[in-house]
């Protein structure tokens, strides 16, 4: 019976000790009692928080490492409290009536220091500290409590006034960034494990929190709420509130934040349920859905509503156009999320009609007045705003002033929302006034037939030789140099010899050589990673594809290095031919297609 009573004995203490075996094994126990109340932004790669009893201070690490700013926590404000003498804050405490930064010398064989300043960023005085490596100090009623983060494994040191070893521990991960003292237990923001842990003065782990963004980089206990900070190198951080005896901190997730609803004709809608998820540990409270006043755009969702942890729910957002233009348009959700108290939604969508519908831009188009006898391109954009495809079966001009350009063919099919150029010259032939009217014949209900107007006039006068006929601005790279220029045969058709150019911008363009005023491209070739370099790197060349119009011959240095065959008519690569076939390739300076070999 003895025997019994003393197994069952060590059966129950060994089952008391398993709950606090498997605590101590833990290194991420995280009790109940954290919440997030708030969040602010505040300026820089904020680094060490230290607490005067009426505003947290907070030090820079990184670019302006050497001022010190003042949080405001009755208001949320922040300014700049000082400029120091230190290159960069690691670690701040409160020291009355000073603050207190560790300053790490140039030379890495030289201890970091204790430097205490006033208010106005004069040094006071300077203790020497163990090691180099060292951020995060606190002074703790006569003592100090200071952190090296390098090397691994890093130290806690518990030091007296005068900077003597009393006591030293290891934290739980490598990076001890800042340090705080609350009650009779520490508080460690580590940099790189993105933690705060909560440890006693031997370093025994109590508690462990994941901090909400990267680099925690400051700590400290007002007497009533846990402030840290954290925030990229580069950036601005986020200094946050935490009631130690919270009960969780709520946490808004929208999965998706951009919707487009495509094309929606008027008069239909259609609806996207908007995913909201709680992520957090407490409850969360969709408090408003805001909608831009004047969009087209509503919802059914009533608020307030509450998420559980873990659960989610769908706002339904729905779109009902009523003009044929293009929805850009935001909603703001609102919560009780104090790390992100607003979610911005996008919304993008198209308004058309249901049938093919016919859209320009104006309905009439001026060419200004013309040299008599040239020939001016312009072209209309005519766009499909409906939902079905738009089919325009016939364009005709009542003057032979105005000509439709040569590469139209009918029927034209327009998809929804999609736009094809209508190419139209204008030839005056005397200093007078034209006007004339597009006709354009489709399959759009109410737009069988639809106008535009065309106008224009010509001038006559002597043009002395070096006078401006016309110009064109090449804007499409970094640089915009035309290398060669070379007249070619006429391909319009009027008589007169086209421009083909070749840029630096890696194009070759072929101009009509009868333009008016502003130059037109009959033609334009990108050549992929290889510009045309010099004068004789383009050379016309008989006609090869039989089309009837003598072709272009280019020569391209840069990454191409190739000699390449161009349609004198349209531009398309009829063939080419890569000089990396021998050897590196090389640049081609010069091309010469006048002899048959």
């Amino acid at each position: 019976m003895k025997r019994t009573t003393t197994l069952i004995s060590v059966i129950l203490l060994f089952l008391i000790s398993i709950p606090e075996l498997l605590l101590a094994q833990s290194p991420a126990y995280t009790p109940d009692g954290w919440a997030i109340v708030a969040s602010y932004t505040i300026p820089g790669k904020a680094s060490g928080l230290a607490w005067d009893g009426n505003y947290i201070y907070f030090g820079i690490y990184g670019a302006n490492g050497q001022n010190v700013h003042r949080f405001d926590p009755s208001n949320g404000g922040n300014s700049l409290q000082c400029t120091g003498t230190f290159g960069d804050s690691y670690g701040l405490t409160y020291k009355s009536p000073n603050l207190v930064t560790i300053d790490q010398p140039s030379s890495s064989s030289s201890p970091a220091n204790a430097l205490e300043f006033t208010l106005s960023g004069s040094t006071v005085s300077t203790l020497p500290l163990p090691d180099h490596y060292m951020s995060g100090i606190a002074w703790d009623n006569n003592t100090w409590w200071v952190c090296t983060y390098y090397n691994d494994p890093g130290t806690v040191y518990n030091l007296t006034s005068t900077g003597a070893i009393i006591s030293q521990f290891t934290p739980p991960a490598n990076q001890p960034w800042d340090i705080c003292k609350q009650g009779s237990d520490l508080w460690i923001a580590d940099y790189n494990a993105n933690m705060l842990y909560k440890v006693a003065t031997d370093g025994t782990l109590i508690e462990s929190h994941a901090s909400a963004g990267q680099r925690p980089s400051g700590v400290v206990f007002d007497g009533t709420y846990l402030w840290y900070c954290d925030g990229p190198l580069g950036g601005n951080s986020t200094l946050y509130k935490v009631n130690l005896s919270g009960t969780g901190t709520p946490a808004i997730n929208v999965p998706t934040t951009t919707h487009n609803y495509g094309t929606v004709s008027i008069g239909y809608f259609a609806t996207w349920n908007c995913q909201v998820q709680n992520t957090g540990t407490a409850n969360l409270t969709i408090t408003n859905v805001s909608i831009p006043a004047g969009q087209p755009v509503t919802t059914t969702f009533t608020s307030p509503q509450t998420i559980a942890p873990g659960n989610s729910l769908t706002i339904p957002l729905k779109y009902s156009p009523t003009a044929p233009i293009a929805l850009n348009t935001t909603v703001v959700l609102s919560s009780n999320d104090p790390i992100h108290p607003q979610v911005t939604l996008t919304l993008l969508g198209n308004g058309v009609y249901q049938s093919p519908h016919i859209s320009l831009p104006a309905l009439s188009h001026s060419y200004g007045q013309k040299r008599a006898g040239a020939y001016s391109r312009w072209n209309l954009p005519v766009t499909n705003d409906g939902f079905q495809a738009l089919v325009i079966t016939a364009l005709s001009i009542n003057s032979p002033n105005f000509i439709l350009d040569e590469s139209i063919a009918l029927p034209i099919t327009i998809t929804s929302l999609s736009t094809k150029d209508i190419g139209i010259w204008f030839h005056p032939t005397e200093g007078i006034n034209y006007n004339a009217s597009l006709t354009i014949t489709s399959n759009a209900p109410g737009q069988e037939t639809v106008l535009f107007g065309l106008s224009g006039s010509g001038e006559v006068t002597n043009y002395p030789i070096g006078t401006t006929l016309w110009t064109y601005e090449i804007n499409e790279g970094f640089d915009n140099s035309p290398k060669s220029i070379l007249p070619i045969s006429d391909i319009t058709g009027d008589g007169v010899m086209e421009v083909v150019v070749g840029s630096e911008d890696y194009f070759v363009r072929c101009f009509n050589g009868n333009a008016s005023g502003e130059g037109d491209v009959l033609w334009e070739k990108e050549i992929y990673s290889g510009p045309i370099y010099q004068q004789n790197c383009i050379s016309e060349i008989s006609d090869i594809n039989n089309d009837g119009f003598k072709d272009v011959i280019i020569g391209t240095a840069g990454g191409d290095e190739s000699i390449i065959a161009l349609s004198g008519k349209t531009g398309q690569q009829l063939w080419k031919h890569d000089t990396h076939e021998y050897g590196d390739g090389g640049w081609v300076y010069q091309v010469d297609s006048r002899f048959d070999y």
